[in-house]
């Protein structure tokens, strides 16, 4: 049974990979011919654009490229919205592919976001430094800011000449040369909203001004949150679980990165014992510490043989789950459970939540961002807890600074947390030594899974070729079938 829920799992993520791919085009060619109609649904907006890596050239989920890419909310964080996802992605894909073009080259491209909870309006700027011909731009004026989003019109072809021409042909495939900003024009339209891009002395800035209702949930609880005076309580323990030893000491570095103490964190996941009485554990603790918060975070997938040397897959979310069944009320009312995965569909997330107290996405963990991740979270669990008018306007004045700094020096606020190159090679060597036992066949749900965990470690690199073409091979090893296959391509 677990090699089936196994299989289904990597088959609904090959296969939501592939729809994906499949409704941008859809999606160009419905709103190249009017077709298009919106289809509006609680989201959280910095997640879906955030999340966005249909392109390796300008992936925002990767950790080199959240320095080159970075996004900021004001307020942090946003409300829940009632908006199209697929639009948001699809126009905002659109904005970073034209900044990457047009930019400095390798330039920082910094996303914007602005939310007036009065209006219930959200704006989003997408902001480049200045790239080739940009003084040419500024002089053109508002002919060059219309010719942006006019059919068929390519600004750039004036500075460029007919070469330039030639080489967009062959980088927008989805729709003919020069329609990039007429379409986003057309997002804006939909979404009954309007966009507009200023070619200014040391930067560009794309603006997108929309109307954004938050979720009828949202609408009357939310309170902006300062995340920089957000905090946990000083009696917090932190634990987790994971399987994975790079997991582990990032989970570790993700409690730190919160403000919990290191002497009050406890990560497990080294040896199956101590995955097996888990959840006797974390009920043994919370009752010799009376009083105390504990935040809990359990990736979903947990491996361990058991004493039969079958490999087994254990549900983090249902550990989850016995725990607090087991906890007295009063217990249990400190306890603020995460459930950590790779695998975020809505339908997966949907069991998460209803195991535990939230869902934490895989990702790169960076220093700036941990409260920021939390914070809702929390705020969700104890709602009581949310922050004052006073902490609203600290926050603005702290959102202001943030949106003017200079773009350049942005890099420098992250601190990433990621796998060192001894730990990478000392994963292929284990991975190596199964194969070369000869029996790939037999061991073959132990290497997928050790593979799974390399391609997770591999992620939190910086993000280059080398390692997308890695992650592209591991990848391939689903379509492969026998031994003498397998052992070619490791």
């Amino acid at each position: 049974s677990d090699d089936i829920v196994r299989c289904m799992n990597e088959l609904g993520k090959s296969l939501h990979e592939t729809l994906d791919t499949i409704l941008i085009e859809a999606m160009t060619r419905d709103l190249i011919h009017d077709l298009y109609r919106p289809h509006r649904e609680k989201i959280n907006v910095s997640t879906v654009l955030s999340g966005f890596a249909d392109d390796h050239s300008f992936d925002v989920s990767g950790v080199g490229n959240l320095t080159r890419f970075p996004l900021i909310t004001r307020p942090s964080p946003l409300p829940t919205l009632n908006l199209d996802p697929h639009l948001l992605r699809y126009l905002h894909r659109h904005s970073l592919s034209n900044a990457c073009k047009y930019g400095k080259t390798g330039g920082v491209v910094l996303t914007e976001i602005l939310y007036d909870e009065k209006k219930m309006v959200m704006q989003i700027n997408v902001i480049n430094l200045p790239g080739d011909n940009h003084d040419n731009l500024i002089k053109m004026g508002a002919e060059a800011e219309e010719m942006v989003f006019a059919k068929g019109r390519q600004v750039h072809e004036t500075l460029y000449g007919d070469s330039f021409s030639r080489v967009s042909k062959k980088t927008d495939a989805a729709a003919a040369p020069g329609d990039g900003g007429w379409i986003i024009r057309k997002c804006a339209n939909i979404m009954k909203g309007n966009c507009s891009i200023k070619f200014e002395e040391s930067r560009t800035v794309f603006s997108l001004c929309i109307p954004a209702k938050p979720h009828k949930e949202h609408h009357k609880r939310y309170t902006p949150i300062d995340v920089k005076t957000f905090s946990l309580p000083q009696r917090i323990w932190g634990i987790a679980i994971d399987d994975s030893k790079v997991q582990m000491k990032l989970l570790g570095k993700f409690f730190e990165f919160a403000g919990i103490p290191k002497d009050r964190i406890k990560v497990f996941g080294q040896t199956a014992d101590e995955i097996m009485g888990f959840v006797d554990y974390v009920i043994t603790f919370m009752d010799e510490n009376i009083g105390d918060h504990v935040l809990l975070i359990a990736d979903e997938n947990l491996d361990v043989m058991d004493e039969a040397s079958k490999h087994i897959t254990i549900s983090g979310s249902q550990l989850v789950e016995s725990i607090r069944s087991r906890l007295l009320p009063e217990y249990e009312a400190r306890l603020v459970a995460l459930i950590r995965s790779a695998n975020d569909s809505s339908s997966d997330v949907a069991i998460y939540n209803s195991r535990a107290h939230g869902f934490l996405p895989k990702a790169p963990i960076k220093r700036g961002n941990v409260l920021e991740t939390l914070a809702p979270l929390w705020l969700a669990r104890y709602p009581k807890q949310a922050g004052s008018e006073a902490d609203s306007q600290s926050q603005r004045s702290r959102a202001d600074s943030m949106s003017t700094q200079s773009l350049e020096s942005f890099s420098s606020l992250n601190d990433f947390i990621v796998a060192t190159p001894i730990e990478i090679i000392q994963s292929v060597k284990e991975i190596d030594s199964l194969f070369s036992k000869g029996s790939i066949a037999e061991d073959w749900d132990v290497i997928w899974e050790k593979l799974h965990v390399l391609k997770g470690d591999l992620l939190t690199l910086h993000v280059g070729s080398k390692v997308i073409s890695a992650v592209g091979m591991i990848n391939s090893f689903r379509e492969l079938n026998s031994n003498e296959q397998l052992l070619e391509r490791w």
